[in-house]
Parts: structure tokens; C-alpha cells; sequence
């Protein structure tokens, strides 16, 4: 039977820390945080299509 970290697993250990992967939890958040920054800097350097810019400038 495949036990999951929430699953009791009857050693009296907390059934949250069953497992204990912090570790590997942080350096996925940083691995993840990095991927955002990236990608969020690349859509903020990337060019207004020039048809949404035509339609921004009509409201001028």
C-alpha cells in the first residue's frame, strides 16, 4: 500500500511531517521564484504589438 505524506502511517510521527522534504521544498520555491522573475522580465522587455499600440494612441 503507497502512502502519501498526509496518510497516517501509524509511527506516531505527525501525519504533515511523515516525510520531511523541506529541503527540497526550498530549493523548488527558489528554482520557481527564478522561472517567474524570468519570465515576468521577459514580457516586460518584450515590444507592444503595433496594433494595440495604434488602439493605445487613438485614446491620446
Amino acid at each position: 500500500m503507497t502512502m502519501n505524506k498526509y496518510q497516517d502511517q501509524g509511527s506516531g510521527q505527525d501525519r504533515n511531517n511523515a516525510f520531511d522534504d523541506s529541503g527540497d521544498d526550498a530549493a523548488r520555491s527558489g528554482s520557481i521564484g527564478q522561472a517567474l522573475k524570468s519570465v515576468y522580465q521577459q514580457t516586460v522587455e518584450e515590444e507592444l504589438p503595433e496594433d494595440f499600440q495604434k488602439l493605445l494612441d487613438q485614446l491620446k
